[in-house]
């Protein structure tokens, strides 16, 4: 490969002896092939989780309240991946699922119980908690309101009833 010529104006204030051959004075036991040493093979083959509320709910869960949740965070328009648990902590579930999204939100579901939390805040004091008299509505607000959380948009009053 041959270098391109260099502009006279130039040429006149570079030494050509000390830049000739500047990737001759690179020390090659620590600048060698520095691609070699981050491991590109392994992160080709990491699995890549999309962007998306981490939703986790134990496995006694009714699939009503676990779908009124996922409602409410569809309406916002935020995608959601839900995995069922054995752990009956909404509020750990929740901090959970905020640590394996990469969307830094998480949903714990237990019951009637329900947490919402970010993964910056310790696991045992969630954003939101409440237990749901009505899960079929209050489902849809707090999904909506972990959705909103994301789009750092003013939370839904939550219906009490």
């Amino acid at each position: 490969m041959t270098r391109p010529a260099v502009p006279a104006a130039l040429a006149a204030r570079v030494d050509p002896a000390a830049h000739a051959d500047s990737a001759a004075r690179v020390d090659p036991a620590t600048h060698a092939d520095s691609a070699a040493r981050v491991d590109f093979a392994a992160e080709a083959h990491a699995p890549l989780t999309p962007p998306a509320i981490g939703v986790r709910a134990h496995s006694a869960t009714p699939a009503a309240t676990l779908d009124a949740v996922l409602w409410g965070i569809e309406e916002e328009g935020v995608p959601a991946l839900v995995e069922r648990s054995a752990q009956r902590d909404p509020a750990l579930l929740a901090h959970q699922g905020a640590q394996a999204s990469r969307l830094g939100v998480g949903v714990g579901l237990s019951g009637d119980r329900v947490a919402v939390t970010i993964e910056k805040l310790p696991p045992g004091r969630p954003y939101l908690a409440a237990e749901l008299t009505n899960p079929a509505r209050q489902g849809r607000d707090y999904g909506a309101n972990a959705a909103r959380l994301v789009r750092r948009v003013p939370l839904k009053p939550v219906d009490k009833e």
